[in-house]
């Protein structure tokens, strides 16, 4: 493409991302986000609808099934708290998804959803299990142990039963490629227990990969002391549960197949060490019930993935650069060539920047870099090469 004769000038980049999280314990950089776990997240909320308990198997989601979830959805959507712009696009990624069978349990009040869909050419099953809903609980701390116990008791077996019955959908014909257990709260609870019997073998996974994501659900590994705080749970079953924790390995190389998010200051999140990877998100709000929700963890990984990952320049004609991409809401962004600060602007309410510089050699490094509100530097870098 020609312009007075000149060449314009095309850029392709080399994404390096830096991240300025800092680590708890053992806690993880956070990761952004992806669309497979953005999907699947929604679909552990889905598990929230009581309608997707009725739906007819081997029917393909449709969010406007949903009412309670589909307003949620909107509201991603109108405060762009997600990285899908309309409900029709969001729809149309969970429209992918065929439910293959729930499992309800009356007595111990368990439910959970098997999902499947293809991806990348794999046969792919979501499992998720429905958690406690915390905001229901009077005293999110005492509460939340109050019913540790019986739920480890009365629900894990069932959690492992669905597990076990979705295995079975894999055919010689038409195999399972890949199980994910995706769940939030004390369902990410369930799905650790689940993790750590599949990493000892106790569940035959018939050669399917397998990976779990919690969110802000409590760690496996819970001391006397943590667990003492219940005013509801005896002695004696206490001892029974740490009879059990301390009887399993503990440094399993499968267990790095189960990765917890949490938000700094949850309590339900922060309750013991959790199985597997930790990965903490800040936390943005005020509210304690409100972090816990799942929705903070769409609006964090969004912003935290658009603004690392979608940084894009483009060379405009021979002249000018222009730097444009999302960081979060209202903040200053900074511009850097080559280590050197040359511009700055605030994002409007939507995360938005865009820069244009004058024309960048090749080999220069650009660089965006806003402070999170712990004061620390984020920062997303791409070195200009021309072809």
């Amino acid at each position: 493409m020609k312009k007075h004769g000149i060449l314009s000038i095309f850029m392709a980049f080399c994404i390096m991302l830096t991240s300025s999280f800092m680590n708890i314990s053992s806690a993880a950089t956070v990761e952004y986000l992806d669309e497979l776990t953005t999907d699947e997240m929604l679909l552990s909320e889905l598990i929230y609808d009581d309608y997707i308990l009725k739906q007819k198997y081997n029917e393909k989601i449709n969010i406007k099934n949903y009412t309670e979830f589909y307003d949620k959805c909107r509201a991603y959507i109108d405060r762009g708290d997600i990285m899908y712009e309309s409900l029709d696009q969001l729809n149309n990624r969970l429209s992918k998804y065929t439910l293959k069978m729930v499992e309800r349990d009356k007595v111990t009040g368990f439910e959970g959803a098997v999902f499947e869909r293809d991806y990348n050419g794999k046969r792919h099953l979501t499992i998720v299990f429905r958690g406690t809903e915390m905001d229901k609980l009077n005293d999110l701390a005492t509460d939340f142990l109050d019913v540790f116990i019986p739920i480890f008791k009365n629900q894990t077996n069932v959690a492992k039963k669905l597990v076990k019955n979705a295995i079975k959908l894999s055919t010689s014909s038409n195999p399972i490629d890949e199980i994910s257990l995706t769940v939030h709260s004390l369902g990410g609870f369930l799905a650790q227990c689940v993790g750590v019997e599949i990493a000892q073998n106790n569940i035959e996974m018939s050669n399917i990969d397998w990976y779990a994501s919690t969110f802000n659900a409590p760690g496996l590994w819970m001391s006397r002391e943590e667990l003492s705080k219940s005013k509801n749970t005896s002695s004696k079953e206490i001892n029974e549960y740490l009879d059990y924790v301390n009887s399993l390995d503990r440094n399993l190389k499968s267990y790095s197949k189960i990765k917890n998010y949490y938000i700094d200051g949850d309590i339900v999140g922060e309750y013991g060490k959790h199985v597997g990877q930790e990965f903490r998100y800040e936390n943005h709000t005020s509210s304690l019930t409100k972090y816990h929700s799942l929705y903070n963890f769409h609006k964090y990984g969004n912003w935290y993935k658009t603004s690392t990952s979608k940084t894009i320049i483009k060379s405009v004609y021979e002249n000018d650069t222009e730097v444009k991409g999302k960081a979060p809401a209202n903040k200053n962004v900074e511009l850097y060539i080559n280590n050197k600060k040359v511009k700055s602007m605030y994002t409007n309410n939507r995360g938005d920047y865009k820069f244009t510089v004058g024309k960048q050699s090749a080999g220069s490094k650009i660089e965006i870099r806003f402070k999170n509100s712990s004061g620390k530097y984020e920062s997303t870098s791409k070195a200009v090469k021309i072809l």
